[in-house]
């Protein structure tokens, strides 16, 4: 029988700090976040129910609540000026969110919208092969003993930045993680001698990567 990885991930809620780009007189965790979420979305319901006479299912909107940015374990809070600056970004962003969750088809979807929009999909295979490497990078660094702060340092990253990409790394094995880089250096080299088309080169990264 196959062990459940369910509860191991979402308990890493607690490790994700919001508000990465903003002052805050104290942090706020991804967990808090979320039941706080669930509590008002919960509470307006039943006031809903209560005062308006409406029929509002105040346990499914609680559970909505909880879950509604789950996939920030993976991807880690995405700064609000960058993630809604245009239309390219805020879809670029959830297509990293819906590979991180391995939704195929979604992500698929998402990358097909991109291309719509004249994003070149040597670009987006480039900043792919350049994440997949930083996640080796912060990886490897912290398992030999350097802090995330650290390792920011080295890659010349932000310490927030640091930390979505050892959480993202958490979600593969090494030997994954480098099978990706190979294969997506593989691909690359296959389109620039024109052996297979830059299309059909993230699309088979994305079907790899979402299996």
């Amino acid at each position: 029988m196959a062990q459940s990885t369910f509860f191991a991930t979402i308990s890493r809620m607690k490790y994700i700090e919001r508000w990465a780009l903003m002052r805050s007189s104290r942090p706020e965790t991804l967990s808090e976040h979320s039941m706080e979420v669930a509590m008002i979305a919960h509470a307006l319901c039943i006031l809903g129910n209560v005062r308006h006479g409406r029929h509002l299912d105040a346990e499914k909107a609680a559970l909505i609540g909880l879950y509604h940015d789950a996939s920030e374990i993976i991807t880690g809070d995405m700064p609000t000026p960058v993630k809604y600056y245009n239309e390219e970004l805020q879809r670029a962003y959830k297509d990293v969110e819906h590979v991180a969750e391995k939704r195929r088809l979604p992500a698929l979807d998402l990358y097909y919208d991109l291309l719509a929009l004249r994003e070149s999909p040597m670009r987006i295979l480039y900043l792919i092969t350049r994440q997949l490497n930083q996640m080796m990078l912060v990886r490897k660094m912290t398992a030999e003993g350097l802090s995330q702060d650290a390792a920011a340092g080295i890659l010349n990253v932000r310490p927030f930045v640091a930390r979505k990409l050892l959480t993202q790394a958490r979600r593969y094995r090494n030997e994954e993680l480098q099978g990706f880089i190979t294969l997506a250096l593989e691909l690359e080299e296959a389109c620039k001698s024109g052996d297979l088309q830059e299309n059909m080169a993230v699309e088979l990264l994305i079907f790899r990567m979402t299996e």
